[in-house]
């Protein structure tokens, strides 16, 4: 989660990381490992996906599977960085994920109540990287494009941060800082 602060607020926006940053990032810490964890891809998102013969799914740029966060690869693709899809739609994928998940053992019961706390929290965790990412990418490899997709998935990140107390000082920090929310 370094990325962030490093690439996102302090190379791109000349900004620095408020206080409460470690904070949060203990929190999502303590948050993500309640999870149950299986394989994750860590890169499962669209442009890294393609239909094959038969409608079989086909991988273009596999980096490595890892064990992860259960919803890591669900949050890759239902908020993926290059396309938004409507909440309902996300929602509707995601109830669909819990019964399916539930039916292999992957969830129990209990667990799947807390589904939806766990792939924003994830979500939250994997889209600060990811706008350091972006970042790096841009400055580091001078792949410049991945600047147009700061905001979609800046957006994820308000949106996460504006619906849990807990999440509130980074939520005020980014709403403060005209930065980024330029870039929102």
């Amino acid at each position: 989660m370094s990325l962030f602060p490093d690439w996102f607020l302090g190379r791109h926006l000349s900004i620095k990381a408020p206080e409460s940053l470690s904070i949060i990032y203990d929190f999502l810490i303590e948050e993500i490992k309640h999870q149950p964890v299986c394989f994750v891809h860590r890169d499962y998102h669209s442009r890294n996906l393609m239909v094959c013969k038969e409608n079989s799914l086909g991988i273009i740029d596999f980096q490595d599977a890892v064990i992860g966060p259960i919803s890591y690869d669900l949050v890759s693709l239902l908020k993926d960085c290059y396309i938004q899809w409507p909440y309902e739609q996300q929602q509707s994928w995601l109830e669909y994920y819990k019964s399916v998940a539930i039916e292999a053992k992957l969830l129990n019961y209990e667990e799947s109540h807390h589904l939806q706390r766990w792939f924003d929290m994830t979500g939250l965790q994997r889209h600060l990287k990811v706008l350091g990412i972006f970042c790096r990418l841009n400055y580091r490899d001078g792949k410049a494009n991945y600047l147009n997709d700061l905001p979609l998935t800046l957006q994820y990140v308000f949106d996460v941060c504006e619906r849990y107390e807990a999440l509130a000082p980074l939520y005020e920090f980014m709403s403060n800082t005209p930065e980024i929310v330029a870039i929102k």
